[in-house]
Parts: structure tokens; C-alpha cells; sequence
């Protein structure tokens, strides 16, 4: 797995632990708060539609 593919699984994992601070601190040196917020909304979705897999 790349480093880019785990950045991608932790973020996920993350989202699904609804652990918003450790998402933040995860992306905070690469991406800006509006940036993260969208990411992170993104992520629950996707988890969200998961759930009913």
C-alpha cells in the first residue's frame, strides 16, 4: 500500500470512529479547514452508504 493509499484508509477509519480532531491533525499540515471540512463530509458519506451494503 502507498503512503497516499494509507493516508486514504486512516482518514476513513477516522470518519467512521467519528474522531473529527484526529482527521484534522491527520490532514492539517497539507490542507487548509475549508478543505477538510469537505473531505471529512465525504468521508461520513461514504461510510454511510456502507452501512446499508
Amino acid at each position: 500500500m502507498t503512503p497516499d493509499e494509507r493516508t486514504v484508509v486512516d482518514l476513513v477509519a477516522l470518519a467512521a470512529a467519528d474522531n473529527r480532531p484526529g482527521f484534522d491533525q491527520l490532514l492539517s499540515d497539507m490542507i487548509n479547514d475549508d478543505g477538510r471540512e469537505h473531505i471529512y463530509a465525504a468521508a461520513c458519506r461514504f461510510i454511510d452508504s456502507c452501512r446499508y451494503c
